[in-house]
C-alpha cells in the first residue's frame, strides 16, 4: 500500500478545515467574501471569484474522501492486497509440495531405512532412541498391531486356565492389559496376562449386548491381572473381593487368532 494518497488526505483535509473555520470564526473574511458581487478577497490577499470558494471547498472534500474510495473498491474487486500476501501465498502453496514431496518420498522408500540406519553410530542419540524403543517393544518393535477395551467377569467356580468369551474371541489367545484402579483411574500396563480363550459364554452374535461384558476368567489369572481389586480366591475358587465392581476393564490384544 503506497502512503500518498493518505498524504494527499490529510493535506486536503487541513485545507478544508482552515476554509471552514475562517468561514465561522473570522468576521472579516465573512465580509470579504460579501464585499463584490461573485468575487471575494481570500484573507485580504488574493481576490477570487465567490464560486471559486465552492470549487476549493470541493476539491478539498474530494481530496479527503477519495482514499477511502480507493480503498473500497480496491476491496470490492480484489485487485489490491496487502503488502506480502501474495508471496505468502505463493511461500504456503510451495511448501505443501515441499512436505506431500517428502511424504511420498518417505513412504516409498520405506524399505531402504534397514540399510539406512545400518551405518549410524551406536553411541548418537537417534541409535539410542532406537534401541530404548526396540527394549520397550515399541514402534515396528511391537508385536501387536491394535488393541480393543474389553470387561471382564470373574464368576467363580471356573477352574485355572479356563477363560470364556463371546464367539468373536473364541479360541483366540489374548494379551490382557489391566486398566483397573481403585480409585477409578486408568492404569495401562498395570499387569498382563496372556490367555487362551477356551469355551463360549453365550454363542449368539449379540452375546457382547446381552451380557454386557466380554470375557469370563478364572479366579486364579483374575488374582493375578487385578491384584488391586480382588485378594485371592476362596473356597469353591470364588474369588475374595475387595473393592464392590465385578467388571473390571482390559486392553487385549489378539496375539494368535486361532486359524
Amino acid at each position: 500500500m503506497t502512503w500518498w494518497p493518505v498524504l494527499v488526505s490529510g493535506l486536503c483535509g487541513v485545507l478544508l478545515a482552515a476554509l471552514v473555520l475562517a468561514l465561522i470564526l473570522n468576521p472579516e473574511f465573512r465580509r470579504d467574501l460579501a464585499a463584490g458581487q461573485g468575487k471575494a478577497s481570500v484573507l485580504g490577499v488574493v481576490s477570487v471569484e465567490g464560486v471559486i470558494i465552492v470549487i476549493l471547498a470541493g476539491m478539498f472534500l474530494i481530496g479527503l474522501l477519495y482514499p477511502v474510495w480507493r480503498l473500497d473498491g480496491a476491496a470490492a474487486s480484489g485487485e489490491e492486497a496487502a503488502p506480502g500476501v501474495d508471496a505468502l501465498k505463493a511461500k504456503i502453496a510451495e511448501q505443501q509440495q515441499t512436505i506431500a514431496a517428502l511424504e511420498a518420498a518417505g513412504a516409498s522408500d520405506q524399505a531402504e531405512w534397514p540399510r539406512r540406519l545400518e551405518p549410524l553410530d551406536p553411541e548418537s542419540d537417534v541409535s539410542k532412541k532406537i534401541r530404548a524403543m526396540a527394549l520397550e517393544r515399541r514402534g515396528p518393535w511391537s508385536p501387536y498391531s491394535k488393541s480393543q477395551d474389553l470387561l471382564v467377569s470373574v464368576p467363580g467356580g471356573l477352574a485355572d486356565g479356563v477363560v470364556l468369551g463371546c464367539p468373536d474371541t473364541h479360541d483366540k489367545t489374548l494379551e490382557l492389559i489391566g486398566n483397573y484402579r481403585p480409585d477409578g483411574g486408568a492404569a495401562p500396563g498395570q499387569a498382563t496376562l496372556r490367555v487362551r480363550v477356551t469355551g463360549l459364554i453365550f454363542s449368539a452374535s449379540d452375546c457382547r449386548e446381552k451380557l454386557g461384558y466380554d470375557l469370563q476368567l478364572n479366579c486364579a489369572d483374575a488374582v493375578r491381572l487385578f491384584s488391586e481389586a480382588l485378594l485371592r480366591c476362596g473356597r469353591d475358587l470364588q474369588p475374595l473381593w475387595q473393592v464392590r465392581e465385578r467388571l473390571l476393564p482390559v486392553s487385549a490384544v489378539v496375539v494368535d487368532n486361532g486359524n
